[in-house]
């Protein structure tokens, strides 16, 4: 069972987030993708957060159709705040025989020595380092070289440009993606300004959205004035 596995807050989950999944799936296969919304973050992105309810609904909107997709709110049963590690743990217990690949982007993965156990994650799963549009892997290249310095370079499968062994087994595999910039910030700034968001958020998330108009507005508020 190969299972790919993308965590965050999904304050809100947007196109950016199913293009990843899709260029995911289509340059490795996987036969599950697991979508995980953080349940208590200690970050700042905790400020002007939409309640855990009404993310993990927008994240089953936006992925019901998406070959494989379940929504897992492992978090919800997990002690608070939530960390990766911790989760990653869970998840490798209850499905011990599955190969698992945890997504983090570009800038995230130059960061997660910082992240609580953070160079322990490759221990427990692969990782999926979702390259900025447009950037190449230099950055992925130094990072490894820098944190894992026992980690050793090895032939990437077709179509991605570099990959890494840990002396765990684990993988670390660089994924270009297309120029797509679209970040949740931005959904939320535009969504505050009046913008239009259809093409920006899957379907049925929007519909969602405005339903709840009066608590999303609020909620965004804080998190633009806490940014």
């Amino acid at each position: 069972m190969r299972i790919l596995t993308i965590g965050g807050t999904f304050n809100p989950i947007h196109v950016g987030h199913i293009r990843l999944a899709v260029e995911a799936s289509e340059s490795l296969g996987f036969d599950r993708i697991e979508w995980i919304p953080c349940f208590s973050p200690r970050h700042k992105e905790a400020t002007g957060l939409l309640p855990y309810a009404l993310r993990v609904e927008l994240v089953r909107l936006a992925t019901h159709d998406l070959f494989g997709s379940v929504v897992n709110v492992i978090e919800s049963r997990l002690p608070t705040p939530s960390f990766t590690y911790r989760t990653l743990s869970a998840l490798a217990a209850a499905e011990s025989c599955a190969e698992r690949f945890f997504v983090v982007g570009q800038d995230e993965f130059c960061r997660l020595h910082r992240w609580y156990r953070g160079r322990d994650l490759v221990s427990i799963a692969h990782l999926l380092i979702a390259g900025r549009s447009g950037a190449g892997p230099t950055a992925f290249h130094e990072t490894l070289h820098r944190f894992w310095p026992d980690s050793r370079q090895t032939k990437p499968q077709p179509g991605l440009p570099a990959a890494y062994e840990f002396r765990s087994g684990r993988r670390a595999l660089f994924l270009p993606l297309p120029y797509l910039e679209i970040r949740s910030s931005l959904v939320r700034e535009r969504w505050l300004a009046g913008r239009d968001l259809r093409h920006l958020l899957p379907a049925g998330v929007l519909d969602a959205l405005i339903s709840r108009r009066s608590l999303v507005s609020d909620a965004w508020r804080q998190a633009l004035a806490g940014a």
